[in-house]
């Protein structure tokens, strides 16, 4: 896949106690050295770098947990281009994965909110 610097990505999770279903941006930083890093885009990471007006970007230091990196031509195996694609794989979690247990209440929740996630996204392209 071919990445470009200030390109967005999109992770999903869905948690299995309350049922709430997520979706965190990642912008790419920098590709450089056959490499491409991704970052959480937070308010930790991203924000206000001084007084002047509209001096926004990358706060320093930024935690290893909050970083991601591929070789260029590689795929971040839980990271997104769409929206729509984060929350289909949050999707497939919940209904094939046998290792996280979901209630009945819990799993029939996150999928309404994800069909229903799915279904704006898909009128929100039509317009």
């Amino acid at each position: 896949m071919n990445y470009k610097k200030g390109q967005e990505l999109y992770s999903g999770y869905a948690d299995d106690e309350t049922g709430k279903v997520e979706i965190d941006t990642f912008k790419v930083r920098t590709i450089r050295g056959g490499w491409v890093y991704a970052i959480r885009v937070v308010s930790y990471t991203w924000g206000k770098k001084s007084g002047k007006a509209g001096d926004y970007g990358w706060l320093d230091p930024i935690s290893k947990w909050n970083r991601y990196k591929t070789r260029i031509g590689g795929k971040f195996p839980t990271l997104y281009t769409t929206k729509r694609q984060a929350y289909m794989d949050i999707k497939k979690e919940v209904t094939e994965n046998e290792y996280k247990e979901f209630s009945p209440e819990i799993q029939k929740k996150i999928l309404s909110t994800v069909k229903r996630q799915i279904t704006r996204i898909k009128k929100k392209v039509k317009k």
